[in-house]
């Protein structure tokens, strides 16, 4: 079973699948075709700055967020307890 959880952005880790459809950072048109059925992995994070962590996503492209933009992430639900609230 998996749920999703709610992450910081400085908190993602590779592996992770993170919902982007919509988001402000990755989505501001709202318009990225996969966005409506995929989720996008993790494969790269790195913090940029003080500012700012980059994130890579399989298939896709590095996308820079502030450190506190929060994200929906597909967890285990064993993990999904240890993180926090479900949207």
């Amino acid at each position: 079973m998996t749920n999703l959880v709610l992450v910081a952005s400085s908190d993602l880790q590779v592996g992770d699948f993170v919902d982007l459809e919509g988001d402000p950072y990755a989505d501001p048109r709202h318009d990225h075709p996969a966005f409506d059925c995929l989720f996008m992995e993790v494969v790269d994070v790195e913090r940029e700055s003080e500012t700012c962590v980059a994130i890579g996503f399989e298939g896709f492209d590095v996308v820079g967020f502030p450190p506190d933009h929060v994200l929906k992430v597909l967890r285990p639900a064993t993990l999904a307890r240890c993180n926090g609230p479900t949207p």
